[in-house]
């Protein structure tokens, strides 16, 4: 999309600070006018001091010339303040309207981030939507700041100085001007070949922020599997890619210059051959020349600044074009219309009707009308179903486990629930309300999810724990050591981590470090489970919440959920493959291949359902054998003979499963 255009779509940010904007055009307005006069007294003065010395003036009074002079030297000093003041009043508020400009536009992309999709962020990482953030948005600074100055003093210049240069002798007017159409015609061919280059450059430069991010969070993997080397050569290949683009852009800019520089020195040449005849031949007087020289002077550095407006305008409208890319791609998940004062009170009943969902895969091959945006929110569902005609009915205050195999679709039917994903509509509902009519905010206000793979921020453990009631940490940070709440604290000892956070240097106060790498596997899982906990929300959705604890910590976190009625008071849906959970839930729903195979209790499951029979045995095996990979003893301190026979037993087991799962 062309500049013109970009500006029409965000005219609104623009037009915030339509006063400070007019305010600094009218100021260079005003610096160009007065810097009009400077030449004429300059002029003036020449011909005053030409009169001095002339024979013809010797019957004027010298002291009256010499007045004159002096006086045309105050009103040159005069002017030449005006201009200065007006010139730092242009810059004060063109620039200043740049900054607010950029304050405004990452504030709003970072808003419009906060309402995508995860599908958006599966097909563009972090890195690049970081570089969006900060060098994008910071080139669309200097488009309004210098480049709106740069833009508009150069037209005021050629503006106002043209008639000037015309009136005081055409002729050399004429020759002046005479290569610049030429000029404009290359001028044009190079300028988009800049912004071309710009566009390029950002690009790579996110490419540089994705892999430099990744490889960050990685290290540890990095460091492990002795890949230094090659992911040194991965980063400096993109940077090799930003060399190259950085390169080919400089030259297209150094072109720009060149050319604009002849243009003038071209110019100056012709003014000083022709101008220089002319007053020879008597048709210009020395003051004229002096005049038209100062006037070809004054168009000398907005001619110059020209390659610099057409740079920064089309670094802008590359970077504008990068930032409307993510604008223009809209969420798939629409927030409800139901007004939320018409909703009664949730009581947290959850019906389940025929509901079948497919992934949406955000790096399908789009047609040559879609842009890559609309491929992320419209893209073709995947041909096999990840869930499959699932109806099911959940009474409120009950408690039901999801359990299957892995890949069974329970993780994708608990994220359907908070519409992190996209339901269809008319298939689930809550209170018999279709949660797609709901709005957003209150639907997830009172449904509380715990996705599987723990997520902490880099503050405080308390924090981290309060994340979804900052109310209670209000005035109480006072101190380097603040008292702890005690619902945090209640909340941290049901999930079997208070005796962990007790250990830590500063106790609840510990910064957990980027995505809680300061933390266990299993204690930043147990911190997301208290701060699930905190939150007392009429549904309770928990994915798998105790998958990466041993198996003395899931017995005391099933004791804490049942001692302290966790779930006696809300709607609790459960993703689970320990069993010891299933023993606080009232039904249980057994899954197999996105489907339903069955609802019941434990009991009846286990009498009834050979796949079911199986998962348990699974669990009862690896419990007799320690929990492999969470109990503190090792494969490395068994004997042979003993992991022999875990190999054994566990081989005829898988097979015993899906054997029973086919039948």
């Amino acid at each position: 999309m062309a500049l013109w255009g970009l500006l029409k779509k965000y005219r609104t940010f623009f037009l915030r600070y339509k006063t400070e904007l007019a305010l600094g055009v009218l100021a260079l307005a005003f610096t160009n006018g007065l810097g009009l006069l400077i030449p004429l007294q300059i002029k003036a003065a020449v011909d005053a001091i030409q009169a001095i010395y002339e024979p013809l003036h010797k019957n004027t009074s010298a002291e009256l010339l010499w007045q004159g002079f002096y006086s045309h030297l105050w009103i040159i000093a005069g002017l030449a303040v005006l201009v200065l003041i007006c010139r730092v009043a242009s810059r004060h508020y063109l620039l200043g309207a740049g900054r607010r400009l950029e304050f405004d536009l990452r504030n709003h992309l970072y808003n419009h981030l906060l309402k995508m999709p995860a599908s958006y962020y599966a097909a563009h990482p972090p890195g690049e939507l970081m570089s969006r953030m900060t060098n994008d948005v910071d080139a669309t600074k200097y488009l309004t700041g210098g480049g709106i100055m740069l833009g508009v003093n150069t037209l005021l210049a050629y503006t106002l100085t043209i008639p000037m240069m015309l009136s005081l002798n055409w002729k050399l007017a004429v020759v002046t001007f005479l290569l610049y159409p030429i000029v404009i015609v290359f001028m044009g061919k190079i300028s988009k070949k800049v912004r071309q280059g710009f566009y390029d450059v950002q690009t790579v430069l996110g490419e540089i922020s994705t892999v430099a991010q990744e490889n960050l969070n990685g290290m540890m993997v990095i460091q492990s599997y002795v890949r230094e080397a090659q992911e040194n050569q991965r980063f400096q290949k993109v940077c090799d890619a930003y060399f190259g683009a950085y390169t080919r852009l400089i030259h297209e800019r150094i072109l720009l210059f060149m050319l604009l520089a002849g243009l003038s020195g071209i110019s100056t040449g012709l003014v000083l051959l022709v101008g220089g005849w002319q007053v020879i031949e008597k048709q210009l007087d020395w003051g004229g020349f002096v005049a038209f020289t100062m006037y070809l002077e004054h168009l000398a550095w907005p001619t110059m600044a020209l390659g610099w407006t057409i740079s920064i305008f089309q670094q802008g409208t590359a970077a504008l074009q990068r930032l409307d890319e993510v604008f223009s791609a809209q969420s798939n998940i629409q927030d409800g219309t139901e007004p939320a004062s018409t909703l009664s009170p949730v009581r947290g009943e959850i019906e389940i009707r025929n509901l079948t969902f497919a992934y949406q895969n955000p790096y399908a091959k789009t047609s040559e009308t879609e842009t890559p945006e609309e491929s992320v929110t419209d893209a073709p569902q995947d041909s096999h179903p990840v869930l499959q005609d699932v109806n099911l009915s959940i009474r409120p205050g009950e408690t039901v486990a999801l359990v299957g195999s892995v890949g069974s679709g329970k993780s994708t039917l608990l994220r359907l629930l908070p519409r992190t994903l996209e339901v269809p509509e008319n298939t689930v509902f809550l209170d018999g309300q279709d949660i797609t009519c709901l709005p957003l905010e209150v639907l997830r206000a009172n449904l509380v999810f715990m996705p599987q793979a723990s997520f902490l921020f880099s503050t405080s453990v308390q924090q981290n724990i309060a994340f979804g009631q900052p109310e209670l940490l209000e005035g109480n940070g006072k101190g380097p050591h603040p008292a702890e709440l005690p619902s945090i604290v209640q909340a941290a000892e049901t999930a079997s981590v208070h005796l962990d956070i007790q250990g830590l240097p500063q106790q609840y106060q510990t910064l957990v470090g980027e995505r809680g790498l300061m933390l266990s596997g299993g204690q930043r899982q147990r911190v997301a489970l208290a701060r699930a906990i905190l939150l007392d929300a009429k549904v309770l959705v928990l994915d798998d919440p105790v998958s990466n604890v041993d198996a003395e910590t899931e017995r005391n976190i099933v004791s804490a959920l049942r001692a302290r009625k966790v779930f006696s008071d809300k709607t609790t849906l459960l993703a689970t493959h320990r069993f010891s959970l299933v023993s606080l839930c009232d039904r249980v729903v057994l899954m197999d291949a996105g489907k339903i195979l069955a609802v019941g209790t434990h009991a009846e499951l286990l009498a009834t359902q050979p796949l079911y029979q199986n998962l348990n045995r699974l669990q009862e095996l690896r419990a007799s054998l320690g929990d492999w990979g969470l109990e503190p003893e090792t494969s490395a301190e068994k004997p042979a003979d003993v992991l022999a026979d875990e190999d054994e037993a566990l081989a005829e087991l898988l097979e015993n499963t899906t054997e029973g799962a086919a039948s």
